[in-house]
């Protein structure tokens, strides 16, 4: 095994060396040596794979890749008998498969450079105007990257978060949201996205929504009024009624028979600090509530108090959820 593999593998998370295999991929030119460490890479630990995967989920690189943005930007060099020789002969069917999305990307997409990247703080809103008239509002603590361009697909990936979304229509060039638990397709409509937990939930306001489970294999159509929810564990969509189009874009959090545990998760994005509960049991606990956003500190008050529960802040910012004395 090379120095060179073995510098990364001695640092950094198993997530940390998947990203930095990421950006050493992305290099003009692909090096022979980190060809083949990398192949070793993947090798080295079951989870290597697995980790690689998360990572470039977040460009949902397995077939699901915005159009590219002409940036003047050349692409990447590579020579493919090479990297085919160093690369089949050390990896699996899966690594491999990894393995050349990534190097597609390098050599014709520069998604990581064409992209313009929104950003909100925790307890932070925001509304995005893009170039083809589309409106997006930002929830606390969320991140999109922006594919628009002027001719083509138009893409958004939303990396972590909540946004909303109001579609300019063109049916000449369809919209996509990506996300690392599932996809988007939509022509002009007005729906939500919320990614968490490794789940995505997408709810149509007005107009047709299609969304696809995170393989692409599966997917369904939504229509006004209708939400869907990603299943991770069965790869599928959950189809109801749509839950959170009235909500935080209008200054309040609508809660409907919500465990308690999902709740304190939920406003963990919206107060500063963290938030947790002294006794797990409490979290089995439905809430049904509307919280006002504008009283930030007076909103946990209001959900305990309704619940015959207290709070108290102990050494750290943490805010502590128990039974009321």
């Amino acid at each position: 095994m090379s120095r060179k593999t073995l510098e990364i593998e001695s640092t950094g998370s198993r997530e940390d060396q998947a990203i930095e295999w990421l950006v050493r991929l992305r290099r003009p030119e692909l090096d022979p040596e980190d060809a083949a460490s990398f192949a070793a890479w993947l090798q080295n630990d079951p989870g290597n794979p697995a980790a690689f995967d998360r990572a470039a989920a977040l460009w949902e690189l397995a077939g699901n890749l915005p159009a590219r943005r002409d940036t003047g930007v050349q692409p990447a060099q590579i020579d493919p008998v090479r990297v085919d020789q160093r690369f089949k002969s050390r990896i699996g069917r899966t690594g491999w498969a990894l393995a050349a999305t990534v190097l597609a990307a390098i050599a014709g997409l520069q998604i990581f450079n064409s992209a313009d990247v929104y950003q909100t703080l925790e307890g932070e809103q925001q509304v995005i105007s893009l170039e083809d008239g589309t409106r997006v509002w930002l929830n606390t603590d969320s991140k999109v990257l922006v594919d628009i361009g002027s001719s083509g697909p138009r893409s958004v990936t939303l990396e972590h978060g909540e946004a909303f979304f109001d579609v300019q229509r063109d049916t000449g060039r369809p919209f996509h949201v990506h996300s690392a638990s599932g996809s988007v397709e939509v022509l002009g409509t007005r729906f939500n996205v919320w990614e968490h937990n490794a789940s995505v939930a997408v709810d149509v306001e007005s107009g047709k929504v299609r969304v696809f489970t995170k393989d692409q294999k599966r997917h369904v159509d939504l229509v006004e009024g209708q939400g869907a929810l990603s299943d991770p564990a069965a790869e599928d969509l959950n189809v109801g009624t749509a839950r959170r189009l009235e909500s935080w874009r209008h200054g309040r959090i609508v809660y409907d028979s919500v465990p308690l545990d999902e709740v304190v998760q939920d406003l963990d994005r919206y107060l500063p600090g963290s938030i947790a509960l002294a006794d797990e049991k409490l979290g089995g606990i439905e809430v049904s509530a509307v919280l006002r956003l504008e009283d930030r500190e007076a909103m946990l008050t209001a959900l305990t108090t309704s619940l015959g529960l207290g709070w108290s802040e102990v050494p750290g910012g943490l805010r502590l959820i128990s039974v009321a004395p």
